[in-house]
């Protein structure tokens, strides 16, 4: 068992650390290329299928996807919101900024839910 967690630690530390090294960088490339609106448009869709590709990797990491229905959904509404995204661009910014803010304020209760699971079954997000 203390083995079993000793992995998923470390397998946590590594994931939270990529995502967020992901971030920084994501934020880095947003502020360089604000005002042109390819990259920026480009840096819009990339985030949520970054996020669903992190939560897929997490989520099998972690027992598979039936046993974190909180990264099940994720996975799902950030494949969705990257879609989303790509038809909004065609529209307008509004429209995009809309789509983007709503998938960030519903990808993150699905990730704070996630966290919540593993605090309780785990002791903390990692050890």
């Amino acid at each position: 068992m203390q083995s079993r967690l000793s992995a998923q630690s470390s397998w946590l530390q590594s994931y939270y650390f990529g995502r967020a090294i992901f971030s920084i960088a994501w934020v880095a490339a947003a502020v360089l290329f604000s005002g042109q609106a390819g990259p920026a448009a480009f840096l819009l869709v990339i985030y949520p299928a970054w996020d669903a590709i992190a939560n897929l990797a997490d989520g099998r990491v972690n027992g598979g996807l039936k046993a974190n229905p909180s990264q099940a959904l994720n996975v799902v509404v950030s494949a969705i919101t990257t879609l989303a995204v790509m038809l909004a661009i065609g529209r307008n910014t509004y429209a995009v900024l809309a789509v983007f803010g709503v998938w960030a304020i519903l990808a993150g209760m699905l990730q704070l839910s996630t966290g919540v699971r593993r605090w309780r079954h785990v002791g903390a997000q990692w050890r």
